[in-house]
């Protein structure tokens, strides 16, 4: 357990061009493998673990040009299809590699380092309700 990473929303194609989409808290919690190298009895004890994670999301909260609705304007619309906007981001599995080390420094105390990679990718579901119906 512990704090969940704030991540920044950005999008691709269309959406690319602006910019930041809005921001959410990213929540992963994983199950590893470790295999510790030298013997139990060790003070430097390295490992490489693998396993995975399930990743969803809270606090989507999207910026104002998102939120508002304002990314679908257009020329033939105008402003006919902005209104309220809300985010809905996929929950997924994904795998994730472990490396790090402990450092015994008694049979009660030690401290350890470790480096995950975790691959990752999410879609995100908009829908807008506007004065002509729901966008999605």
């Amino acid at each position: 357990f512990g704090v969940p990473p704030k991540f920044t929303l950005s999008g691709t194609g269309t959406l690319a061009g602006l910019g930041e989409l809005g921001k959410a808290y990213e929540w992963s919690p994983t199950l590893l493998l470790k295999y510790y190298f030298n013997d139990a009895q060790s003070h430097f004890r390295p490992y490489l673990g693998a396993g995975v994670a399930y990743v969803w999301y809270s606090g989507v909260k999207l910026g104002s040009a998102m939120s508002s609705g304002a990314f679908l304007y257009s020329s033939t619309y105008g402003t006919a299809l902005e209104g309220q906007t809300s985010a809905k981001l996929s929950s997924s599995f994904a795998p994730v590699i472990n490396a790090g080390f402990t450092y015994n420094f008694d049979k009660h105390w030690s401290a350890g380092v470790s480096l995950s990679y975790m691959w990752l990718s999410t879609r995100a579901t908009l829908t807008t309700h506007s004065s002509v119906g729901t966008v999605t």
